[in-house]
């Protein structure tokens, strides 16, 4: 899986955010796509804060 260089810094930088502490980029199709889909996509996009998107993943 390929992907966008400026995609997968702000995913990783999201989902060390979201996580709190330092995420080192990794290998295989399940870990980029949850990077780049879910926290450079779905947690950046706008609608819902930081917080609220917490609340609802812990719903």
């Amino acid at each position: 899986m390929e992907s966008d260089p400026d995609k997968r810094r702000v995913g990783l930088e999201t989902m060390a955010d979201v996580y709190g502490w330092e995420v080192s980029d990794g290998e295989g199709d399940f870990f980029g796509y949850t990077v780049d889909h879910l926290f450079a996509d779905i947690w950046n996009r706008p609608g819902l804060s930081r917080r609220d998107r917490r609340l609802v993943l812990l719903g």
